[in-house]
């Protein structure tokens, strides 16, 4: 029997005896296997220093790389940042055909907007900043043909779109001249539109009734996820020296609430519509941590580090039956193998004045190492980034560019074809700060 059988006639049997989604089809049906958490930096000076932020901090996006940063602003201030990303993925489906197919894709956000007010209280500098943060992105789309019972007989296609947003409150208090901490509240909810996901998965192509009879079959389904929940970022900053400093950041585990809509449909050789089917769902998101340092040489030269780590293997979804999944490949908690990953980024920065006119052009840089969840070992993801600006008096615009690229990656998405990807994803970043 083949595969393509095995797979449609199944889902099909299942959705013909009404079986109810919480049998979980989707896991019959590609395990939720295209589905890619896609972490999104905020700011576009961050952008271009390589995302190595932590030791910096030193504007509004402090809030979502660490909060204790936010003491450095010395005025109140409004921030917006755009998002522009175009991504290239090369395909590669070895077990029933060595094609390559090429996809590319495109996607605007707003990725980051703020209102953030320092102020003295009892001597102590604080800082307060509500935020709007863009920090998971979902976009994909896929689609190819392959060979089953003739060349290029049967088709597979996924469309997943979506994002994951918080609203963020943060407070930093001066604990000592040289030492501040700082908390950002993350509120992930609807407030600003939807706050979830959606992916639909189908498949097209011949079965085989007899040994003389073929008949063609086509199935989808429907997924659709509403996101909410609550975490916190926590963050210290010490001056070591006047020149020297050490970020620190953690951000929490959260379990969040997951309202799951499903829907599966049959298209040939009869339609068929199953009824929709929506259950709660509970979704555990993991906890990240990251140290870094900066190093100022006078007052135009930073560099600045940073290591980073994700518990991916804690990204579990339990179902409405109480079983367990991992939210990377799809499988049963006790049978996944998805590990951290640990990020390297390193970043640099120059200055130059314009003491007559008084404005600052920046000229940055950075190369990164960004590696992505799988199963096994972590895909590896490489890159760089530049950035530039121009600041004078109340007003502040910055842009950066980040070029990332992963090859021979996702081999555990389409895990049934052999699947492999090569992906080039370019991503842009413009920001505006006003103080007043």
């Amino acid at each position: 029997m083949t595969i393509m059988k095995i797979n449609i006639q199944t889902i099909a049997i299942l959705a013909l005896l009404f079986i109810p989604p919480g049998l979980h089809a989707d896991h019959i049906f590609d395990k939720l296997e295209s589905l890619t958490f896609n972490p999104i930096g905020s700011g576009a000076r961050a952008l271009g220093m390589g995302g190595a932020f932590i030791g910096v901090s030193d504007d509004a996006t402090a809030a979502s790389w660490n909060p204790a940063g936010l003491i450095q602003l010395k005025s109140p201030e409004i921030s917006i940042v755009g998002d522009f990303s175009h991504w290239i993925e090369n395909n590669r489906f070895l077990r029933y055909s060595h094609q390559i197919e090429t996809y590319r894709m495109s996607e605007e956000h707003i990725n980051y907007f703020s209102l953030t007010v320092p102020f003295e209280c009892f001597s102590k500098n604080i800082t307060i900043s509500v935020n709007y943060q863009h920090l998971f992105a979902f976009q994909r789309n896929l689609h190819f043909s392959y060979q089953q019972l003739s060349p290029n007989d049967s088709q597979y296609g996924v469309n997943q779109e979506g994002k994951l947003s918080a609203i963020g409150l943060a407070v930093c208090f001066q604990v000592k001249p040289e030492l501040a901490f700082g908390v950002t509240f993350n509120f992930w909810e609807d407030w600003l539109g939807n706050n979830g996901w959606e992916q639909t998965t189908w498949e097209k192509g011949p079965v085989r009734i007899t040994e003389s009879i073929i008949d063609t079959n086509e199935v989808s389904i429907f997924h659709k996820y509403d996101f909410q929940g609550f975490n916190i970022n926590l963050g210290l900053l010490w001056d070591i020296t006047d020149n020297f400093a050490l970020g620190v950041v953690l951000k929490t585990p959260f379990s969040a609430d997951l309202e799951h809509t499903s829907k599966f449909y049959s298209f040939a050789p009869s339609y068929y519509q199953s009824p929709t089917h929506t259950q709660s769902e509970k979704l555990d998101m993991p906890m990240s941590y990251g140290i870094g340092v900066s190093y100022r040489f006078y007052d135009q030269w930073t560099i600045a580090a940073d290591m980073y780590t994700t518990q991916w293997q804690n990204l579990v979804l339990t179902d409405v039956n109480g079983d367990k999944f991992s939210f990377i490949n799809g499988k049963k908690k006790d049978q996944s193998d998805v590990k951290p990953t640990h990020h390297f980024r390193l970043g640099l920065e120059y200055l130059m004045f314009n003491q007559n006119l008084k404005y600052i052009i920046p000229i940055r840089g950075g190369i990164f190492y960004d590696p992505m969840p799988s199963d096994g070992y972590p895909d590896d993801y490489y890159g760089f980034s530049l950035g530039t600006g121009f600041a004078n008096g109340k007003y502040v615009f910055d842009i950066a560019c980040q070029y990332r690229y992963g090859k021979n990656v996702g081999q555990d998405k389409l895990d049934r074809f052999d699947f492999s990807q090569d992906i080039v994803e370019v991503r842009g970043y413009g920001s505006l700060i006003y103080y007043f």
